[in-house]
């Protein structure tokens, strides 16, 4: 059986996952932390090599790939490209994500009002939408987030480790059990918030049909 490419795989998913939200909610709110300590493209510094920041995670799982596939293509838009001789790369990129065991929140959400109308089939009553109400729906939901970071791929000078370049982590919570559909999410994300500093946690919706958000599923 021939396998599809993972940007492919990814791509397909997040077009289901927009396809099947009718009527509901088509963005994603994201808490978002950036640091910037020089800017996030350099003349001088555009090659860059990544690595696994988390050991708890597989580096040759198929999620590591797909996180590491959905980053690549997020800092190919800002002229950064990954070099095949990790030695000589400019940068060391390190990727780290989760998510989080699921649990409940309530969230408001309009559900419809129902009004008793005759059926002239045996008299047995039937329902009529009236109109719809607020109210605080139960909500089984898991946290997931991306982390990024960028340091100077040298072994630092005095004692001092290598100067860090710049940081971003990003996460959104929703009812979706997989950390798959949220990937290319957060890693436009990411690819948005690359040389800003935030100054602490802001919070940024985005949507499934963002720009940013297809060019990510696109892939190379």
């Amino acid at each position: 059986m021939k396998t599809l490419p993972l940007c492919a795989v990814v791509r397909a998913l997040l077009a289901t996952a927009a396809a099947s939200i009718v009527g509901g909610c088509t963005s994603y709110l994201l808490h978002v932390d950036a640091i910037s300590r020089t800017p996030a493209v350099s003349s001088a510094q555009t090659s860059y090599t990544i690595k696994n920041k988390n050991p708890a995670i597989d580096s040759d799982s198929l999620r590591y790939r797909e996180a590491a596939a959905c980053l690549k293509t997020a800092l190919s838009s800002r002229g950064l490209w990954e070099t095949p001789d990790p030695a000589n790369a400019d940068m060391v990129v390190e990727l780290d994500y989760a998510m989080e065991p699921a649990h409940v929140v309530y969230r408001a959400t309009e559900v419809p009002v129902y009004l008793p109308t005759a059926s002239p089939i045996g008299g047995v009553n039937a329902r009529t939408i009236f109109g719809t109400t607020t109210e605080q729906v139960p909500v089984v939901v898991s946290e997931k987030h991306l982390s990024v970071s960028c340091r100077e791929n040298n072994p630092g000078a005095e004692g001092r480790p290598p100067l860090e370049l710049w940081q971003v982590s990003a996460s959104l919570e929703d009812s979706d059990t997989s950390l798959r559909e949220s990937l290319p999410v957060l890693a436009a994300e990411v690819m948005n918030q690359l040389g800003r500093t935030t100054r602490g946690t802001i919070d940024r919706k985005l949507a499934v049909t963002d720009p940013a958000v297809e060019f990510v599923a696109k892939g190379f």
